[in-house]
């Protein structure tokens, strides 16, 4: 089974002009500290890079923070960058792979396949989509909001695919693993061009069947009059969306003007810090005392010179990524104005194709003239024959990808796999000490529910079954377990050291796992602990200067492919 795992995850806040950089154990990494230091803040924060959508405070989203994740699948690492709705993916060596802005339609397509994530979910449209990348999060991740009071509902913004839990869950749990969705996907298309055969084969018999009864009459008449209503009105509705055409014309010239400007500025900055960097090594490369060669006056080249040239090439960078920045806006906004004539444009195109058509149908009297009868009828035969034959064989490619979907979703596999799960659960509910019949938990995608402090550790024992059945039968990449917070509804002290020594024993040793706890209260869980101790100040001064400059360089990255990225070496 591919994993992957998380390197570390990198913070900055350019408002604030604060950053942080955390390294986690490849195996176990323990976040400790009082309420409010920021643990929880590092553990959402892995998630939101990846386009989910924890909980998360007014106080941190108006720091505007970026983020970037390190980590590996399978032995490849990559870096992903989001500053708010923009993301960008590096590989190990920091070249850029692929730059986001939409986390449904861009970012989680392309995350689903390194992930292997290939589940079919319906939105609200009734679509069979792949969901976003917090649909592949959502078993592993059990945050400090509300994951201990309902299961599958670590992210918010999950509304889109309504009644998704039990899908999901069989997906996860490998009830209908990778392939079932693959051919379910094949089936879906195949089942679509099935459909358009039917329909083209009723076309060429309706067809056929008019021309016989038209070829049959000895006196064959077409009267133009009958069109002229049809056709007049078919104009002007062309003549509208020729305007409304024009006026999006002119929207693109207004853009395209602005992206003209904003990348004459682009490079009057680029050309400024090219400047800069020369005179920074121009005075470099000089004495401490410059002698006037006209006058013989000395002048020192000392350091505060030279800081203030490189402040100057600072000040540049941060402006290139803000000018960046708006272009990408105006990109965004040509784009959707683009698409949107486009769109016009092809309305206009079908209009005249069916003025084409509808005017072309009193021209029929000389295509028949021209082609005889038996021609047409030989014409109408072959393109009927084709047709059903092509639909023979697409009836037969239906039958066995049906056949395929009930192998792989067959009443054996599930029966063993809910049965390993409800043995699980079980086991865990007797580890912590909690009482819930088997009702309660009997399906796979249970809604767990118990009583008081017995609640968490009742769905702290469905996660992991959950889990420990993900790691015997899924088909995704695994991911790690992330527990954040687990003490909760106020726990006696026996229960919470059952509790964390749960976690500590039945949590894989070959699955990297990210606690976030305010105390171990004695427990030793072997890894690594961060404690953190300053409340409201997660992110640090005096690591701004460095982190930022990291992130600065591979903004420029993103936003300019041709950039020059430095030597990033991050880790």
């Amino acid at each position: 089974m591919k994993k992957l795992s998380f390197i570390g995850i990198t913070l900055v806040s350019k408002i604030q002009r604060r950053a942080i950089r955390v390294v986690f154990d490849p195996k176990t990494t323990i976040l400790t500290g009082t309420n409010d230091t920021g643990k929880s803040s590092i553990i959402k924060n892995l998630f939101w890079t990846f386009g989910a959508e924890p909980t998360t405070d007014a106080r941190w989203r108006e720091a505007k923070v970026i983020s970037v994740v390190h980590f590996d699948i399978a032995g490849s690492e990559f870096h992903l960058l989001r500053r708010e709705s923009f993301f960008a993916l590096f590989d190990e060596t920091f070249e850029l792979i692929k730059t986001f802005t939409s986390v449904t339609n861009e970012l989680g397509p392309f995350l689903a396949e390194l992930l292997d994530f290939k589940v079919i979910l319906s939105n609200r449209n009734k679509e069979g989509v792949i969901p976003p990348t917090a649909f592949y999060f959502l078993p592993y991740y059990m945050d400090q909001d509300t994951s201990w009071t309902s299961n599958w509902s670590s992210f918010t913004k999950l509304q889109q695919f309504p009644k998704f839990k039990n899908d999901l869950a069989e997906y996860h749990t490998g009830i209908r693993p990778n392939e079932y969705y693959v051919a379910k996907a094949i089936l879906s298309k195949a089942t679509d061009e099935l459909s358009n055969l039917n329909a083209e084969q009723r076309i060429l018999k309706g067809m056929a069947g008019r021309l016989n009864d038209e070829l049959s009459e000895a006196d064959f008449n077409i009267d133009i009059e009958i069109f002229k209503e049809e056709i007049n009105d078919l104009i002007s509705k062309c003549q509208r969306l020729q305007l409304q055409e024009q006026k999006l014309k002119d929207n693109l010239v207004d853009l395209n003007n602005d992206k003209l400007r904003i990348q004459h500025q682009i490079s009057l900055v680029q050309s400024a810090m090219r400047e800069a960097r020369l005179d920074y090594k121009f005075a470099s490369n000089l004495t401490d005392e410059i002698g006037c060669p006209i006058c013989g006056a000395v002048y020192e080249n000392d350091f505060a010179t030279r800081f203030d040239i490189a402040m100057d090439e600072g000040r540049c960078a941060e402006m290139l990524v803000e000018l960046e920045s708006e272009r990408l806006n105006v990109d965004l906004k040509f784009t959707m104005e683009n698409d949107k004539h486009s769109n016009t444009l092809n309305e206009i195109q079908e209009i005249q194709a069916i003025l084409d058509r509808r005017q072309g149908e009193i021209l029929l009297r000389d295509v028949i003239n021209s082609q005889g009868k038996n021609e047409l009828k030989s014409i109408f035969k072959q393109s009927l024959d084709g047709v059903i034959r092509t639909q023979v064989e697409k009836q037969m490619e239906i039958n066995t990808l049906n056949e395929k979907i009930k192998g792989l979703g067959d009443k054996k596999r599930r029966t063993t796999i809910t049965e390993d799960y409800r043995a699980n659960m079980r086991k865990y509910l007797h580890q912590l000490d909690v009482q819930l019949s088997e009702k309660a938990y009997s399906k796979i995608s249970s809604n767990i529910k118990a009583q008081g402090s017995d609640m968490p550790r009742a769905l702290l024992a469905y996660y992991y079954a959950i889990l420990a059945v993900m790691r015997k039968y899924s088909s995704a990449v695994f991911a790690p377990m992330v527990i954040d917070s687990p003490n909760q509804q106020d726990q006696d002290k026996i229960r919470l050291d059952k509790l964390l020594n749960f976690i500590k024993t039945e949590s894989p040793t070959d699955c990297q796992l990210i606690l976030g706890v305010a105390d171990l209260h004695g427990v030793e869980i072997p890894g690594t602990i961060m404690k953190f101790e300053h409340q409201y100040s997660l992110l640090r001064e005096d690591q701004y200067d460095n982190l930022n400059s990291d992130v600065t360089l591979l903004l420029e990255k993103a936003y300019n492919d041709d950039a020059n990225s430095g030597s990033l070496k991050l880790f």
